[in-house]
């Protein structure tokens, strides 16, 4: 590793991560090598010359060091995988809204495997697009997708249903997409209607202060003290009549303008900012956007791994543990504090400070006394 460093400063490589082997069983690690081992490429020619074991190694293990040819195809796997390692990134975050972000991922894949499968220059590119694509192709077909993903791709002003309607006609055609998009209307209707009963809006007291001037007005124009009141009256019936045909909360959604697509927009102040504007709609966007896209941020905040009860901790109750438990994610220390480990240590200390001089206070208290008929004077 001495020697390799060294051909590493040789050649002027900038980088500081270190190279690694990966896990047969995980792709992404095959990822994280590749793409280091990929900033040595200099580095591991000059080994060739320098270290004779190296070469003597791989000779015998893996049939020679790595020439050109293989320098380039690792290039072209990691560019074909860091796509579905950015997604895996993307899906798996815990500090932010995942629920609206798988469907342009989806869609990068997506375009990113009618490119290879395409590639004629690569044949074995080729190939494991095609194979990527018999997977895709397994878990997102028509019948097997979970429409509640889509709502929040709706949910989300940048996007909205023209987004997924544009794209659902590229990725299954005409025919497929719109059967699709009936159902996610179908869908998102249902879940307005139950949301508008669970969360109503009161127009109660504008209906009744509404109907008591109508009324007034109405009564003062037929005894005819103000002629004016007729133009009020006429004006009333007319706001009525809209009111009875205003557009509901989806229309309205639907036909406001898009949001930019800036890095700086947050989805979750946007509804927080519109609750008033979008009552039922902002609740529905409440629920729909906490649910995370993938189970790794749950698996991680729940995990149990580690964390065995000590002695100091073996008396609680059962719902205390699941407790501290499902709280632990918001716990800022990373590491539980060892108490039995810490007690040790303040008994070192305070035996330590006890075996220190004893400290005469007779002789203290002479000084002091010398000090201040000293002062005196």
């Amino acid at each position: 590793m001495t020697t390799f460093k060294k051909c590493a400063e040789a050649v002027g490589v900038c980088t500081k991560a270190l190279v690694t082997l990966d896990v047969q069983t995980r792709w992404n690690s095959t990822y994280i090598m590749l793409d280091i081992a990929e900033k040595y490429e200099y580095a591991f020619y000059r080994l060739e010359n320098d270290d004779v074991a190296y070469v003597t190694n791989l000779a015998s293990e893996s049939g020679g060091c790595p020439n050109q040819a293989d320098w380039e195809r690792s290039r072209i796997f990691v560019k074909f995988l860091k796509t579905f390692y950015d997604a895996t990134l993307s899906f798996s975050g815990s500090l932010h809204v995942t629920t609206n972000s798988f469907f342009k991922q989806l869609m990068d894949i997506q375009k990113a495997l009618n490119k290879w499968r395409h590639n004629i220059s690569d044949p074995i590119l080729k190939k494991m697009a095609a194979n990527m694509q018999v997977k895709l192709n397994k878990y997102w077909e028509s019948g097997a997708i979970n429409y509640l993903l889509f709502v929040a791709i709706y949910l989300d002003p940048r996007y909205k249903l023209e987004y997924i309607e544009f794209f659902l006609n590229r990725l299954y055609g005409i025919d497929k997409s719109k059967d699709m998009s009936n159902r996610l209307n179908d869908l998102i209707n249902k879940l307005f209607e139950h949301y508008k009963v669970m969360y109503p809006i009161s127009y109660e007291s504008n209906g009744s202060s509404a109907s008591s001037s109508n009324n007034d007005s109405q009564s003062r124009a037929e005894n005819g003290e103000d002629d004016d009141d007729w133009d009020n009256l006429f004006r009333m019936n007319v706001k009525k009549k809209q009111r009875d045909v205003q557009r509901t909360e989806l229309e309205r959604y639907l036909e406001d303008g898009l949001e930019d697509t800036s890095h700086t927009f947050n989805i979750l102040t946007w509804w927080k900012g519109k609750t008033n504007k979008y009552h039922v709609l902002s609740r529905i966007a409440r629920d729909i956007l906490s649910i995370p896209v993938s189970t790794v941020s749950s698996e991680s905040a729940f995990s149990t791994g580690g964390r065995v009860l000590d002695s100091f901790c073996s008396s609680l109750n059962p719902s205390t543990v699941e407790a501290l438990i499902c709280t632990q994610n918001w716990i800022k220390s990373p590491k539980v504090v060892d108490l039995e480990s810490e007690l040790v240590e303040v008994e070192k200390l305070e035996s330590e400070f006890n075996g220190l001089v004893t400290i005469d206070v007779g002789v203290i208290a002479a000084e002091f006394d010398t000090i201040t008929t000293t002062t005196r004077f």
